[in-house]
């Protein structure tokens, strides 16, 4: 099951559509191993993770309110996340599992 905060969900559905493009397209219009169309798409969807989760989690976007009894001021932010971990911060996730991805292609011959 997965466990998601607001937009969160958004990293999932990204990466596995662009994944699933970047697949199709490197191996149907280049020739190229599908596996390598995996990796572009990890990185292309750090990188559309990054900005989106920077947009949507940016304090600014918060409501400043004012507690009644003390008259204090409580910024009010939505969090979004995945498994507890910000959207943002999935792009290094998914940019370390392409590095990953791609030694394991060049170690196993897939150049």
């Amino acid at each position: 099951m997965l466990i998601w905060r607001g937009y969160g969900i958004l990293v999932a559905v990204i990466t596995i559509v662009i994944g699933a493009l970047f697949s199709l397209g490197f191996e149907n219009f280049f020739g190229i191993h599908r596996d390598w169309g995996v990796v572009a798409g990890l990185f292309v969807s750090g990188i559309i993770v990054w900005f989106a989760g920077k947009k949507v989690n940016d304090p600014s976007r918060g409501k400043l309110v004012v507690e009644k009894e003390t008259g204090k001021e409580i910024l009010l932010i939505e969090e979004h996340s995945m498994f507890f971990i910000k959207m943002q911060y999935w792009a290094f996730i998914l940019g370390t599992a392409g590095i990953i991805m791609t030694i394991s292609l060049i170690r196993n011959g897939h150049s």
